[in-house]
């Protein structure tokens, strides 16, 4: 790590603890833009204030997609990081659309679109994403803003009938009628990052996977949460399989075959996983050449 970027670090983790009592909305330069961030939040936040940088790789990969005029989905999308980064690729003819259901990041999302220049082409939606319209509990994490989960918890307290503190109510919509209006075959990205609510996702989202058959997936795999929404790493993975789309686990420095779906629920201790799919396995192989910087075989099973 460079001297002046190590000096910046240590000077502002020495600094956090102060900040993050008084005054936790901070602007953190990440890449090309300026965000807001909330140094309440122990991970994404932190990061992007004490390093400037999250998940490098994934923009890295939007890169090598050639998006330029393509349609992507941000199911997930938190302050606004890979919303902004999928802006600048698909360029002023293509279009993102961004759900982010819980308010405070989605306040967050909106004005980092609104302080990094002009984002016609992002369209935000303060929902969440599941199988069926109506609306969800979604449950609050104190110290990880991008772990907030929907629940079946109740609204209210049962001791004392007051809103429980830790849970909000949210709209839910399903993809296929959200998405119901794009032209066949525009989509070129799905991102899905919904700690552990992937398999409700998925099943609103059967048609839009037909009628854009092109389209890759980045799917987050966190079987912690996974089973706290009543599924599991082997249900996800099978699913996925199932649904005719195959690819690697994506990792910041690597690709992996995608294991056997069992194993996916020996990942231990809050660990999760990123698996980069398709149904167009030769479009998917010459995108993540192009991420690798060499040669790949056409993604293989375990």
């Amino acid at each position: 790590m460079p001297f002046a970027r190590l000096q910046r670090v240590c000077q502002r983790r020495l600094l956090l603890p102060l900040l993050k009592r008084f005054h936790p909305a901070v602007r953190a330069r990440v890449g090309p833009w300026t965000l807001r961030v909330d140094l309440r939040d122990d991970i994404i936040g932190y990061l992007l204030y004490t390093t400037g940088e999250y998940e490098a790789h994934v923009q890295r990969l939007f890169n090598a997609m050639e998006l330029s005029g393509a349609t992507c989905i941000d199911v997930g999308a938190n302050l606004g990081l890979h919303t902004l980064a999928l802006r600048d690729c698909v360029g002023p003819r293509g279009r993102v659309i961004a759900f982010e259901p819980e308010p405070h990041n989605f306040d967050l999302l909106t004005e980092n679109l609104r302080t990094n220049g002009p984002s016609p082409q992002v369209t935000t939606h303060r929902q969440a994403v599941g199988a069926a319209p109506g609306t969800c509990r979604l449950a609050l994490h104190p110290t990880n803003f991008g772990d907030h989960r929907v629940t079946t918890a109740p609204a209210r307290d049962a001791t004392t009938n007051s809103p429980a503190p830790t849970t909000v109510e949210v709209p839910i919509v399903r993809l296929d009628d959200t998405l119901a209006d794009l032209p066949a075959g525009a989509i070129r990205l799905i991102k899905i990052d919904v700690q552990g609510f992937e398999m409700s996702v998925l099943a609103g989202m059967t048609r839009t996977l037909d009628r854009h058959p092109d389209a890759l997936l980045m799917v987050e795999v966190f079987p912690e949460a996974l089973r706290a929404a009543g599924s599991s790493g082997t249900a996800l993975v099978t699913r996925l399989a199932e649904l005719g789309l195959t690819g690697w686990e994506f990792h910041e420095h690597r690709l992996l075959p995608i294991a056997p779906a069992w194993a996916y629920d020996l990942l231990q201790d809050g660990k999760d996983v990123n698996l980069i799919l398709g149904r167009n396995a030769e479009k998917l192989r010459e995108v993540m050449t192009r991420w690798w910087g060499r040669p790949l075989s056409l993604p293989t099973r375990g």
